[in-house]
C-alpha cells in the first residue's frame, strides 16, 4: 500500500532576552545577540501605527520620558522580528514580509492562510524569568505547512539553531511544542482516519504520557482525552465512574457523525470542543463544512502535549514519531488495527487515580501498570515499525502521573456526632411545636467530641 503524503507545521514557544539601546552589556562574554536596536524608521512606523507618533526615537533609552513602558516593549518585539527575519531569510527560510502597516500588529503578522512561510507572533501566556537584568517576552515560532520530507525536517532543525545559537532564548514549563499534521492544506480528514487516529491516541495515552513530564500530563494546555473528554464525563456524570481503556474504545468505534466525534473525544466548550486538549481536533471542527477552494483553514490535527524545546534533535524526533504513527495508521488493515487496540485495552485493567488506599493494592493485585511494564511506549512504537523513535525513546521515558486525582474517602461520621444531631433536630422540633424560644442541646456526655 502506498503511503500517503503528509504534512506538518510545527509552533516553538520560547522566550527571549533583550536590552534597550544605551543598557549596559551584562556579560561582555556573551556572545548572542541581545541587543537589535530599531532603525529610527522602524521606530517611527511601529509608533504611529499606534497613534504615538509624537514620540521621538531617544525616548526608548528614557525610563523616566514620556514613553509608556508597553510602548517601548512594542518597539523591541518588532526590532527583534526583523532581525529573526533576517537571520531566516539568510538561511534560505522565509518569513512573511511586512509593510509599513504591519508594525506594532505582530499577533497578526501571519495570517492563516499563509502557510508557506515561517511567521512569527507573540505568546503572553509565558512565564517570563525573573531576577535576571535582562527583559524578557514571549514568542511563537510557526513553520510552514511543510511537506513530511528529511529536507523540511532539517530546515525545522536550522530555524531551531539560529534561535538557540543567535539570541539568547530559552523554553521553560510554561511553553509547549505542537505540532499540526495533515494530509495537505487543500485536503480534509476523512471521518475514518480521524476516528482511527483518536482510538489510536485513546487506546494509549498512557504509553504517550510516558514520553512528557509530569507538568505535560493532562495540564491546563494540553488536557488528557481519557480523563477530560466529553464522553468520560458524560458517563462519570451517569455512573459515577471513568470509563475503561475498553468501554471508551468501543464507544469512539461506534461514533458515525463528524461532529458527535469531535464533540465526544474534547472538552465540552460553549460553541465547539475545547482546544486546549493534548490532541486538538478544533481545526478539523472549524473546517468540516468548508469548501477549501474559497477559504483556507486548518485542516489539522494539532498534537500539544510536548513540553516547549528549542533543541533541534527532541524537535525533529517528536515530529517524525508523530507523522509515523499516522503513516502507520493509513496503511494498516482497520480490522487489524481494530484487533491491536481490543486486546491492548482489555489487558489495562488498572491505573493510577493518585489514591493511597486504592493504587497500592490495585499494584499488588495486578502488578505495574502496562504502560510502565508488558507494553511500554517503546514495544509499541517497535511494534508499528518505528525502529528509530523506540530507540530515541528508550532512555528518555517519564514515570506515568495519575490519570485522576481520585481523593481517598473521608473518614465515616462517627456515631455519637450522628446521635448529637439527631437528637438537635428532634428538640428544634419540639420547641417549635411548643412555640418555645429555647433550644436545648442534649448533653453529649458519654461521647467522643
Amino acid at each position: 500500500m502506498a503511503h500517503p503524503k503528509l504534512y506538518f507545521s510545527v509552533e516553538l514557544e520560547f522566550v527571549v532576552a533583550w536590552l534597550y539601546p544605551g543598557e549596559p552589556l551584562i556579560d561582555p562574554n556573551e556572545t548572542r545577540v541581545f541587543s537589535f536596536p530599531p532603525s529610527k524608521a522602524l521606530f517611527n512606523n511601529t509608533a504611529a501605527s499606534y497613534g504615538k507618533g509624537y514620540l521621538k526615537y531617544e525616548d526608548l533609552s528614557n525610563r523616566n520620558g514620556p514613553m509608556l513602558e508597553s510602548d517601548r516593549r512594542r518597539v523591541m518585539r518588532t526590532a527583534f522580528y526583523q532581525s529573526l527575519r533576517s537571520a531566516f531569510n539568510a538561511a534560505g527560510l522565509p518569513v512573511r514580509l511586512i509593510s509599513d502597516e504591519d508594525y506594532g500588529l505582530i499577533s497578526h503578522l501571519l495570517p492563516k492562510e499563509d502557510a508557506s512561510v515561517w511567521g512569527f507572533r507573540k505568546e503572553e501566556s509565558l512565564r517570563l524569568p525573573y531576577g535576571t537584568d535582562y527583559h524578557w517576552m514571549g514568542a511563537e515560532l510557526v513553520s510552514p505547512a511543510y511537506e513530511f520530507t528529511p529536507e523540511n525536517l532539517s530546515s525545522v532543525g536550522k530555524a531551531c539553531k539560529i534561535i538557540t545559537t543567535k539570541y539568547l532564548a530559552e523554553a521553560n514549563d510554561s511553553t509547549g511544542l505542537h505540532v499540526h499534521v495533515s494530509f495537505g492544506v487543500d485536503k480534509k480528514w476523512s471521518f475514518n482516519s480521524i476516528r482511527q487516529a483518536l482510538m489510536f491516541f485513546w487506546t494509549f495515552q498512557p504509553q504517550f504520557d510516558s514520553l512528557h513530564p509530569n507538568h505535560r500530563q493532562g495540564g491546563k494546555w494540553a488536557k488528557a482525552m481519557r480523563s477530560k473528554s466529553k464522553i468520560n464525563s458524560d458517563h462519570y456524570a451517569k455512573t459515577g465512574r471513568i470509563l475503561t481503556p475498553n468501554e471508551g474504545l468501543l464507544r469512539i468505534d461506534r461514533i458515525t457523525d463528524m461532529e458527535e466525534l469531535l464533540r465526544a473525544v474534547s472538552g465540552e466548550g460553549a460553541e465547539h470542543p475545547d482546544r486546549y486538549m493534548a490532541y486538538n481536533v478544533i481545526p478539523i471542527f472549524e473546517s468540516r463544512n468548508s469548501d477549501l477552494s474559497i477559504a483556507h483553514p486548518k485542516t489539522t490535527l494539532e498534537f500539544r502535549q510536548h513540553e516547549g524545546t528549542l533543541d533541534a534533535e527532541r524537535v525533529t524526533q517528536w515530529i517524525e514519531l508523530l507523522c509515523g504513527v499516522i503513516m502507520f495508521l493509513e496503511n494498516i488493515e482497520p480490522a487489524i488495527l481494530m484487533e491491536l487496540l481490543r486486546v491492548v485495552s482489555e489487558q489495562e485493567v488498572w491505573c493510577r487515580t493518585g489514591s493511597k488506599l486504592r493504587d497500592p493494592p490495585n499494584e499488588e493485585k495486578f502488578g505495574p501498570v502496562l504502560a510502565e511494564s508488558s507494553f511500554t511506549i517503546t514495544d509499541l512504537l517497535e511494534h508499528i515499525g518505528l525502529e528509530d523513535s523506540a530507540s530515541f525513546y528508550r532512555s528518555r521515558l517519564y514515570k506515568l502521573e495519575p490519570l485522576l486525582q481520585i481523593p481517598d474517602p473521608k473518614p465515616p461520621v462517627s456515631q455519637a456526632l450522628r446521635d448529637c444531631i439527631r437528637n438537635l433536630r428532634r428538640t428544634n422540633l419540639a420547641s417549635m411545636s411548643t412555640e418555645s424560644t429555647e433550644v436545648k442541646i442534649p448533653s453529649t456526655s458519654g461521647h467522643e467530641p
